[in-house]
């Protein structure tokens, strides 16, 4: 599994797409997933990132290809990029680390003020 998915991983990913035929664009974003997570193996196992395919981040990965400049949100080529990365979100095709959402969990109630809960702490008298 990938790192966490953070949103400059989405533009840096629909940067290289950009790149790319609209018929080609899928099976890129496929190419990305699989090898950012051979990436996050590699990472685990060595503390490196991999020489080719970055450090298990989607953003890791396109900064080892070749990148449009980043348009406006409103290019409509742009935003169908990131529609299609966004689908493979939805469908479950990105999975972050576990580890690394809860490294991240345990970050984010370790610096919430003393008096205030996440709503999953809270309970109902």
């Amino acid at each position: 599994m990938i790192r966490r998915v953070i949103h400059t991983d989405l533009i840096a990913l629909a940067r290289v797409l950009l790149t790319h035929a609209p018929g080609d664009r899928a099976d890129v974003v496929a190419l990305a997933l699989d090898e950012s997570q051979k990436a996050a193996r590699y990472r685990r196992g060595t503390g490196l990132a991999h020489p080719d395919f970055g450090d298990g981040t989607l953003e890791g990965w396109a900064g080892k290809r070749t990148r449009a400049p980043e348009p406006w949100v409103e290019d409509p080529d742009y935003a169908a990029c990131l529609i299609l990365i966004l689908k493979h979100w939805a469908h479950g095709a990105v999975q972050p680390l576990a580890q690394e959402t809860q490294r991240v969990a345990a970050r984010s109630s370790l610096s919430r003020p003393a008096g205030m809960a996440s709503s999953q702490s809270s309970q109902m008298p």
